[in-house]
């Protein structure tokens, strides 16, 4: 079938109205796919949506789609020339936060909790409102 929009009003007989549009001159293709082939070598899969790797650009099937899995030539190139990435900054301890009393705001219970951090930083005792 194809795939033409056709209009059914209230009271006619569906099967009657598309047997119409199809001797009206319809055109009996369906949709065409795009044939998405994986550019692994030997592998003949096929996506109907597009699997591009975002380093080289070629189209490949979803168990090749990471630059590992088809040993992709520009990370290999990136990578001879790179030199390893520094390691990262450790975070510093929180101390644990303390739970609101039952009968405080949210607003107190956060400044309290700011405050204390504050202090364990050594910058000085923060501000209390009450």
């Amino acid at each position: 079938m194809c795939m033409q929009a056709v209009t059914i009003r209230p009271g006619q007989d569906a099967n009657t109205v598309v047997d119409q549009h199809i001797r009206s001159g319809c055109k009996k293709e369906g949709p065409k796919t795009k044939k998405n082939a994986c550019s692994h070598p030997g592998c003949k899969e096929k996506e109907f949506i597009p699997v591009s790797c975002k380093l080289c650009k070629l189209p490949f099937c979803l168990k090749h789609r990471f630059e590992r899995d088809h040993e992709c030539a520009v990370l290999k190139a990136k990578g001879s020339q790179t030199a390893p990435k520094p390691a990262a900054k450790p975070v510093p301890k929180q101390a644990p936060a303390q739970p609101p009393r039952p009968d405080t705001s949210k607003d107190e219970a956060l400044a309290r909790q700011l405050a204390a951090q504050e202090q364990q930083r050594g910058r000085g005792g923060g501000t209390r409102q009450g």
